[in-house]
Order: C-alpha cells, then structure tokens, then sequence
C-alpha cells in the first residue's frame, strides 16, 4: 500500500518538473529556454524516484510485522524475486531464510544502522533477525556464518 501511494505521488509529480523549469527559466536568455536545464531537471528526478522506490523495496519487510502467510512467503523466497540465489551442489538444500538475514544485515551495515566492534556484535545482530522473523536456527550455524562476516570485515579495515 505505501509503495502505490508513492509509485501514485511520483507519477503525479512528474509532470510539474516541466512546469518548474518553464518558470524557473522563463526570464532567461529573452525567454528562451534551456533545453539542458529540462533535461537535467528530469534526470534529477528519474533518480530520486529510482533511489525512494528501491528504499522502499529494501525497507518493505520492516513497515509492518508480517502474517503467518507474509512469513511462510518470505521464508520460501516468493516475495524476493528480484535476488537470485546461488545453486547449492550438493547436501541440504540452504533455507531461505538465510538470505533473507544476509540481505538484512548488508542493508544494516551500508546504512551504519549496524556498526560492529567484535565478532559478537554480528552475532547479535543476526541472532536478533532470527529472532524477529520467528525461525529458530542453531548458534553453531550463526557463530559460523558471524565468523566469516567478521573476518571479512576486519580483512577490509
């Protein structure tokens, strides 16, 4: 509901970029207008509205506490069509879920949400998402997965 009410604003918006750069230009050069301020107008635009519709997109999960069916979804992958998962070779298949905690957890520490000091602020903070979304996972399986985030962002400091 809140994505259509903004996809609706944008749209609705979109045509008063034109109008703005008339006004905004009108005086300008004996009254004519510059082409290129209209069409950078229109780039600026073109990338807020792609930067809010992909917050948006990121951010879904978190507007309101998912159904039991919104979360039998989310688990299976349905709803996050747009991230490919990798094959798995061989052994168990990989839950779900588990991408569904590493996107969470990219999306907190590229926007400094998640600022960790030590291996065991990863491993709360993945615990937590866990714990949030219901799955109950063994702390073996996240000590491990925390490890390896850990080691791969000490590796970068």
């Amino acid at each position: 509901m809140i994505v259509t009410s903004v996809t609706i604003m944008l749209r609705e918006l979109q045509p008063s970029i034109d109008d703005a750069v008339k006004l905004a230009t009108a005086r300008i050069a004996s009254g004519q207008r510059f082409d290129s301020v209209g069409n950078e107008a229109t780039r600026l635009f073109s990338d807020l509205q792609t930067k809010t519709l992909r917050l948006l997109e990121i951010h879904r999960f978190s507007f309101t506490r998912p159904s039991p069916n919104d979360r039998k979804a989310l688990r299976s992958g349905i709803t996050l069509k747009a991230l490919p998962t990798a094959a798995n070779k061989g052994g168990k298949p990989i839950a779900a879920h588990w991408d569904q905690m590493w996107s969470s957890i990219a999306v907190e520490l590229w926007l400094g949400i998640l600022k960790p000091k030590r291996q065991g602020d990863v491993t709360k903070a993945m615990k937590a998402w866990f714990e949030a979304e219901d799955i109950e996972v063994s702390d073996t399986a996240v000590v491990e997965r925390a490890r390896k985030l850990w080691a791969a962002i000490e590796a970068h400091q």
